[in-house]
């Protein structure tokens, strides 16, 4: 038995651990894995889907080798040489027959890691299709339109270990990893951030672990989070709390602002948000009245009505009170392999359109935005006839009847489809319907180091690690004996090499603009990467070299104090907008229902996270599903009763779009008149009804971009907040 220096990788945030390795017949085998309690970044963090790794490399449903329909609908094993050829043959023939825009790619969460992200990018370049579309703008699609529109600071948020106060919206960083904690040990730094004196202000409708230890929690209804917001500014704004000399040097539209907000007072949020006035003052004060700051929203936030518009608000929020690193602050994080500028006291001009630009969409109402292609309406360009069809998929580590709105529309779109193409470890509820089916390697099958984890920091204020932290890790397990499996990205490159095209990957991880230039770089199309060849392309550049950070096995911190926020330039006239036109049109209509006739439902549903599963991964393993095989629907113990309702009750939940049902769980710290569910489970059965509720429902199925509110500006349908009514349900 070995001991080895590992990088978790189940999920994103590249957890560091200790692997123990075994020699089985030859094999290199994962037994077990903990956390490191020396690592200085991950502090001896590790969870249970990561602990469960050695289940998931060895699970009986693994799939281990490429699969292809046969002409009686049957998934059979295929060697991957001839499943490429084939696969690539049908993508050929669809191309040629209705262009490449036929073709369209879909990046899922399991699609993150940096050589799959470059390798896609340069393959739908190369096949010319502008089809591309991936989670972001049905998870959190608000916070690259609201920069956009806000314009960003340079020297980003104040570093969360300098805080003391901080504010999170719709968010859990405990249980989801991200959203505002440190997310290498949300609960670690929490804890030492507390004891310098951190104050925590919670809005969410759940007494959720962050909100357990807030110094304000606001117990609001769901979706009126931008009317606190603006109550918030008000207040600020009323009480001359705002910082002056930073608005007058580097923002416009505080009239504007000032103007939309004035109807916000305390009495008028607390009557719409179902909070106390004096509660929402104090807030306020306390946020103002920081040395240093920052804001979180998450996805309970972009998946209810007027995602961008609060997230958007934040930004405002963090401009009024001047709560952006200055000239001379220190920096956190300078970066250290994710190429990336370093900081400096300047904003950066908004854009002058986030939305509505190419490329083209049938669908009546949807465009291309700064976050993306809306994926919210790709089953309709899939499933609406005519030219300009989206006839292939290529789905890369998601699982979009599980996780996309509307989960029989989405269902009927994977089966309305010419070819699909999914790239999966398991036979999932959409691999079922593919026509190909390419078996990845997985978590410490293949090298990895930590730049993903790194470089959230330079999309998502807040996220990333709080300390200057690289790791490198190779390949310490081998891949199950009479396997055929291949590299996520390596599908792509042998795809691209069937259909005779060059592929040009970019360095970086960036899309900011003041960031280094990215370099391109041509693959050789006849002698194929390794893993580790993207790895040096992705950092290509970096303030460490990749070469250093793998003479320090066990990961380490590469600090560097004398960099600081550095002053701003010279001819630097940008300058943040806290006005924007559309966003103000958005707020005066804050304190109106989202969409006619919300309020004639009786209660909302919103989403929650459970602690043990990786949206729809891990359903299938005994260990991860305690003490729930199903996503319970937690109510409050007043309504149960108000109901007649018990623990482990059935209950119908309906919508506009359609009803699932729900089994009853008690919790006290829910807000009454909200019912929260864990989103992607709920698999269907043949003939696309709802399968079996005591392994879970999709709450998918209540979402809908025909008949409920969808946000004007990202495309993304409401997927929480759903307004719903409840009856016993016989049948359970």
């Amino acid at each position: 038995m070995q001991t080895s220096h590992a990088i978790c990788h189940y999920c994103g945030l590249s957890c560091a651990v200790k692997a123990e390795i075994e020699d089985c017949d030859g094999r290199r085998r994962l037994v077990s894995l903990i956390g490191d309690k020396d690592n200085p970044a991950y502090h001896g963090y590790s969870c249970a889907k990561g602990r469960d790794l050695p289940e998931l490399l060895d699970h009986a449903n693994r799939l281990l080798a490429p699969l292809k329909r046969n002409p009686g609908g049957d998934l059979e094993r295929m060697g991957s040489d001839r499943a490429i050829d084939e696969a690539a043959a049908r993508l050929r023939a669809i191309v040629e027959e209705s262009g490449p825009d036929a073709v369209a790619i879909y990046e899922g969460t399991y699609s993150l890691q940096p050589p799959l992200r470059i390798v896609s990018s340069a393959f739908a370049t190369a096949l010319g299709t502008s089809m591309r579309f991936s989670t972001g703008t049905i998870d959190q699609p608000g916070k690259v339109l609201a920069k956009a529109l806000h314009g960003t600071w340079r020297g980003d948020m104040p570093a969360f270990t300098e805080a003391d106060v901080w504010l999170l919206i719709g968010t859990n960083p405990e249980i989801s990893k991200l959203g505002g904690l440190p997310a290498p040990n949300p609960a670690w730094y929490l804890q030492r951030a507390r004891r310098r004196g951190l104050k925590l202000i919670v809005i969410d409708p759940r007494r959720t672990e962050a909100a357990r230890k807030a110094e304000v929690h606001l117990q609001a209804k769901p979706g009126e989070d931008a009317s606190i917001l603006a109550g918030m500014i008000r207040v600020i704004l009323a009480e001359k709390l705002h910082d002056t000399g930073f608005l007058e040097e580097n923002a416009d539209g505080l009239g504007a602002l000032a103007g939309e907000v004035e109807r916000f007072t305390p009495e008028v949020v607390s009557r719409q948000a179902g909070i106390a006035a004096e509660d929402l003052v104090a807030a306020a004060r306390l946020f103002a009245g920081a040395k240093a700051a920052g804001v979180n929203a998450g996805t309970g936030v972009n998946m209810s009505p007027r995602g961008t518009l609060v997230e958007y608000l934040l930004c405002c929020l963090q401009t009024l009170c001047g709560h952006w690193a200055r000239e001379g602050d220190c920096v956190a994080n300078p970066g250290v392999l994710a190429p990336q500028a370093l900081p400096i006291a300047q904003a950066t001009e908004p854009v002058a359109l986030a939305w509505g630009f190419p490329s083209r969409l049938r669908t009546p109402g949807f465009s291309n935005t700064a976050c993306g292609l809306p994926t919210g309406v790709l089953p309709d360009e899939i499933l609406a006839p005519g030219p300009g069809r989206i006839r292939a998929l290529i789905v890369l580590g998601g699982n979009p009847v599980m996780g996309w709105p509307d989960q029989q529309k989405a269902r009927d779109a994977m089966m309305a489809l010419d070819l699909l193409i999914v790239v999966d470890p398991k036979l999932t509820e959409t691999a079922r319907h593919a026509h190909f089916v390419f078996a990845p390697k997985l978590a410490m099958e293949v090298p990895v180091c930590s730049v993903e984890e790194e470089a959230l920091q330079l999309s998502n204020s807040g996220w990333g690690y709080p300390v200057p932290y690289g790791m490198y890790v190779p390949a310490l397990v081998d891949p199950p004996a009479d396997s055929d499996l291949l590299d996520d990205w390596e599908v792509l490159y042998r795809l691209a090499q069937a259909l005779d095209l060059e592929l040009t990957v970019t360095s970086g991880l960036s899309s900011r603009p003041f960031d280094p230039t990215p370099l391109r770089v041509p693959l050789d199309m006849q002698k194929p990467p390794t893993t580790d060849d993207l790895l040096e392309i992705v950092t290509a550049g970096s303030r460490i070299p990749l070469s250093e950070v793998k003479r320090h096995p066990q990961g380490r911190l590469f600090e560097a104090p004398e960099i600081r926020v550095g002053p701003k330039e010279a001819d630097c006239d940008s300058r943040l907008s806290i006005g924007n036109v559309a966003m103000m049109e958005a707020l005066s209509a804050a304190l109106e229902s989202a969409y006619p006739g919300d309020e004639a439902f009786e209660f909302r549903l919103v989403g929650r996270r459970l602690p043990n599963l990786f949206n729809s991964m891990g359903r299938d393993h005994p260990n991860l599903t305690r003490p729930w095989r199903h996503n319970p629907a937690f109510m409050n113990p007043k309504d149960m009763a108000k109901h007649g309702l018990s623990t482990g009750d059935s209950i119908r939940i309906s919508a506009r779009r359609g009803a699932i049902v729900g089994i009853v769980e008690a919790d006290e710290g829910l807000r009454r008149g909200v019912i929260a569910m864990t989103h992607s489970f709920g698999s269907p059965k043949e003939n696309g009804e709802p399968g079996d509720p005591h392994l879970g429902s999709c709450t998918g199925r209540l979402s809908s971009n025909e008949v409920d509110y969808v946000e004007p500006f990202s495309g993304i349908p409401r997927m929480s907040s759903i307004p719903v009514d409840i009856v016993p349900d016989a049948a359970g």
